[in-house]
């Protein structure tokens, strides 16, 4: 990997692991001086049996979350909640939707002097009042856990507002596997190549360093030596350990360099239509990473290493062990669903979802993120239309824009 003469890495989050961990939550809360939590819960931890792990009794403080409404007037709401019953702490149990709620609640609440509008951005301000934050995760994500960003819609006006400041971090994610109640192999997959796509955007970017790609190599290690248990047999304990713990591992690297192109693409197609984040990024991942090539040649060798299971400290900057290694990661991505009875898309159009027409405010949109200033390449507009339009057809980049090989996708 390249050698940094100066680097820094800073992430707060305490990380618990371990089965049956959900149950020491009262004494967590107890050493926090946390009397009377709010408990921001999905839907779904409501009703398929999560809450049951906790020993102590949460049932007069739970605030279900409708997660495909959530808005920032829902935001509002949980502050007036969290208000009028005298809570002095948030417990988030859900999916990524609930802790990016309970994160912007947490925020608010901490400055309660400042709109959501003002807040959003990367400004950093000091904390008005002290909420203490715990996550416990329960689906398969991209390591919401460990990071300090967050996005909510807007309803005046109407749009996608994005958080990242240190407020965001939580104080503590514990990682229990009987709290992750993942049954369908397809959604597990999509999991799995969200975290795959955080690992390695963060080491990717510009503001990659060596910390970074110990917890980014090892989140792909793990993904690949487990990645079958976990997707074909999801009830297995270990395996769902091991993949929430690689999820972690990718939050807490994404965390210090933020994303980049197959995040902004990917939220921005979230945000805009009904395909999710993790089957865009399961889609456009190696699009973008065969058009940041350049600069990454190293990076990507180590990243094709890792998939073969094999030593990471003899990269090489081969253009074409790099090209090698996007194929493999497409290729991995792909082996996830090659036993399962339900296909995963592996372009756009077959989602039938997405019109072709929709691309170019897409990419207008995602030109304007600031996810992709840690790109080692800056995307013109133009640049970005030709990455969607490849992912969405499933076809090569425009050869007469790139002079390399260009790899086979399917």
């Amino acid at each position: 990997m390249k050698q940094f003469d100066h680097w820094s890495f800073y992430n707060p989050v305490q990380t618990l692991v371990g089965q049956d961990k959900i149950k020491d939550l009262p004494a967590i809360l107890a050493t926090m001086g946390c009397k009377n939590p709010l408990f921001i819960v999905s839907q779904t931890a409501m009703t398929n049996g999560v809450m049951e792990l906790f020993e102590a009794e949460t049932d007069n403080n739970q605030y279900p979350l409708p997660t495909q409404e959530v808005t920032t007037d829902t935001i509002e709401l949980l502050v007036h909640y969290f208000e009028v019953h005298q809570h002095d702490g948030i417990v988030a149990i859900g999916g990524g939707t609930v802790m990016d709620t309970a994160k912007i609640t947490r925020l608010q609440l901490s400055l309660p002097s400042y709109t959501l509008l003002q807040l959003e951005g990367s400004i950093a301000r000091q904390p008005e009042r002290k909420i203490p934050l715990i996550l416990i995760p329960t689906t398969v994500d991209s390591g919401s856990g460990a990071t300090k960003t967050a996005y909510i819609r807007s309803t005046q006006p109407s749009s996608f507002l994005r958080f990242e400041q240190v407020l965001l971090y939580p104080d503590i994610t514990i990682i229990d596997p009987k709290a992750f109640k993942v049954t369908s192999g397809v959604q597990t997959a999509l999991g799995v190549a969200a975290v795959l796509a955080r690992a390695v955007e963060s080491l990717t970017s510009i503001l990659s360093c060596p910390a970074v790609e110990t917890y980014a190599l090892q989140a792909i290690r793990l993904l690949k030596t487990h990645v079958f248990r976990i997707v074909h047999t999801p009830h297995d304990l270990v395996a769902r350990t091991q993949l929430a713990i690689a999820s972690q591992l990718a939050g807490i690297a994404i965390s210090q360099t933020g994303a980049s192109l197959a995040h902004a693409i990917s939220i921005t197609i979230a945000q805009t239509t009904p395909i999710t984040y993790a089957q865009s990024m399961f889609i456009v991942l190696p699009y973008t990473l065969h058009y940041n090539l350049r600069a990454n040649e190293s990076v990507l060798s180590n990243i094709g290493a890792c998939l073969r299971e094999e030593e990471t400290d003899h990269h090489t900057e081969s253009e074409p062990d790099a090209l090698a290694a996007i194929q493999e990661i497409s290729d991995f991505l792909n082996s996830l669903t090659d036993s399962l009875p339900q296909a995963i898309p592996l372009r756009l159009y077959e989602s039938q979802a997405l019109l072709p027409v929709q691309l170019a405010q897409i990419a207008e949109t995602a030109c304007g993120s600031l996810d992709i200033l840690t790109s080692k390449q800056a995307p013109t507009f133009q640049d970005m239309l030709r990455i969607l339009e490849a992912a969405y057809w499933g076809y090569p980049l425009d050869r007469e824009h790139q002079d390399y090989t260009i790899y086979q996708r399917g």
